[in-house]
């Protein structure tokens, strides 16, 4: 295409320094939003157990893997290891994860850039990325979130380019990543085929590392946990209609607060009828994530955390789609026709600031901005707390555990199963019309533990104490998901082994929970 026809040409050295804007803007952006996950600092003790010679566990002696990256925990640990502090090594490692990805996605765009365009085009995947509300928000969340995002992208590169040695390391690094990577990967290979002159022999030994790599992690993980799956696993799946019923919702709910069905549909669509094996393959790793996100049921967790891997991919991909389109027009038009440059520029600057803006839905944006400035900052001062009153060997039961179980170092019992093995495994009825992972409990079983401290009410804090003698001591209808600890005050026995208590935890702030009596106490 012509320097008159093209609507920006990219060179290297524009490339380089549009991608030091780009990435300049997603350090502002991510600063901006500041969030550190809850579950990751679930991640974070089982990478400093590891570190302290206890194994890859969450309560020493107890191995249950309730966690789903094992290539992340390693990382986090490998850092502690080297003297760094794990909660900014695990933020830190994030962040640049994103960055990255803003490189490789303008790599994939160079790939997928039809032959004629204007190299310009490869700028839409890492404009989107940079603007991406939930990528921003999760980077820094001490997940492996962002990274997976970056190796799904970079693995679709290396695809689309025919790196057949890096795609096999890169398709291992994706599968010890995250789980649903299985899937991901079994479509990649059955749309890449065999490439060039390549024969079947050479095709296998693409996918035989990945291959060997899931085969060693799941002896692994039997030898080593009991189980095939993570625990993770047993703990959020368990529906059938309802379940899918409601990860469908979760598309629709992002596609809304975002560019649009149409736009996350039509690229795809274009993407797999395409001629070209490179964008059927992308297309293809986009449908594959959608369809993991819905057979899971969606994430319970604020601003979208499942869609984020995938935003690289569909906002390359929907690049790639429409400068083949804008071709065609171009062709029939003519090069003097301005309306389609028109046209373009003016869905680009709409893409990428429906992408920029907060979710409008309050269960994203809202329970975001909640967990970040209130709940994760008051549970991080209740572990705290714990640290200094409680004695080693005690122990607390709670929904919500990551930052409470991290900062005060006690054994933990996980009310809705993430890192218990007998809730996770629980039969229960009605999945799939709850909160997505926070489905599964079991309060006689928790109570039949005796964990000497119960908080309960999403952990409960206020600003005065709870008076004692009022029941129920801690309302336990006024937050989404009470009905996960009602079953506790029915447990036998209850009323004997625990009282109510409240504590003074900072100077406006009073923690109320049940104690287990002195006299039930393990000494």
């Amino acid at each position: 295409m012509s320097a008159k026809r093209a609507i920006f040409v990219l060179d290297a050295s524009r490339a380089k320094l549009i991608c030091a804007l780009l990435g300049a803007a997603f350090l502002a952006h991510a600063a901006w939003y500041n969030f550190m996950s809850d579950d990751g600092f679930i991640v974070l003790r089982y990478a400093s157990n590891l570190v302290h010679g206890e194994g890859l566990v969450f309560n020493p002696g107890d191995r249950v893997e309730g966690f789903s990256s094992w290539s992340w925990v390693l990382l986090i640990a490998g850092g502690q290891s080297l003297g760094c502090d794990p909660v900014v090594f695990a933020r830190v490692a994030g962040v640049g994860a994103g960055l990255l990805t803003i490189a490789v996605s303008l790599l994939l765009g160079f790939s997928l850039t039809p032959a004629g365009a204007s190299s310009g085009w490869a700028l839409w995947g890492p404009l989107v990325v940079a603007a991406n509300a939930p990528f921003a928000c999760w980077a820094p969340a001490g997940l492996e979130t962002a990274l997976y995002g970056c190796l799904l992208t970079v693995t679709a590169w290396a695809a689309t380019t025919e790196r057949t040695r890096a795609l096999a390391a890169l398709s291992t690094l994706c599968l010890l990543t995250r789980p649903e990577a299985v899937l991901l990967i079994v479509v990649l290979a059955v749309l890449r085929g065999r490439v060039r002159d390549d024969t079947w022999r050479s095709t296998l030994r693409v996918w035989i590392f990945p291959a060997a790599a899931l085969l060693g992690q799941s002896v692994c993980r039997w030898l080593y946990y009991g189980d095939l799956l993570p625990n993770t696993f047993y703990a959020k799946t368990g529906g059938s209609w309802a379940q899918w019923a409601r990860g469908f919702h979760y598309l629709l709910d992002y596609a809304g607060d975002h560019e649009g069905l149409p736009l996350m549909v039509v690229p795809v669509v274009v993407g797999l009828a395409a001629a070209d094996r490179r964008l059927r393959m992308v297309a293809g790793l986009v449908v594959a994530t959608w369809a993991s996100i819905v057979w899971e049921g969606g994430d319970g967790l604020p601003m979208y955390r499942f869609m984020v891997p995938v935003v690289p991919l569909a906002a390359v991909l929907l690049g790639a789609v429409t400068a083949r389109g804008y071709q065609i027009v171009m062709a029939y038009l003519g090069p003097a026709a301005v309306a389609p440059r028109v046209a373009v520029m003016t869905l680009l600057a709409a893409v990428a600031c429906v992408h920029a803006r907060a979710p409008g839905m309050d269960a994203h944006y809202g329970n975001y901005e909640y967990q970040e400035e209130v709940e994760v900052p008051r549970w991080a001062r209740v572990g705290l707390w714990l640290r200094n009153e409680a004695r080693p060997e005690d122990s607390f039961a709670s929904v919500p555990i990551g930052a409470v179980a991290y900062y005060s170092g006690l054994r933990t019992y996980d009310m809705v199963g993430l890192t218990d093995r007998h809730i996770a495994h629980r039969q229960m009825p009605a999945m799939g019309h709850g909160i997505a992972g926070h489905e599964k409990h079991d309060g006689a079983y928790i109570v039949s533990q005796r964990p000497t401290y119960l908080l309960l009410g999403n952990i409960d804090v206020t600003p005065r104490p709870r008076d004692p003698a009022v029941r129920p001591f801690i309302p336990h209808g006024a937050w989404p998901i009470a009905d996960r600890e009602t079953d506790v005050f029915d447990a036998d026995g209850f009323e004997e082994l625990y009282e109510p208590r409240s504590v003074r935890i900072g100077p406006t702030e009073y923690l109320n929970f049940y104690q287990l009596r002195d006299e039930f106490r393990r000494r």
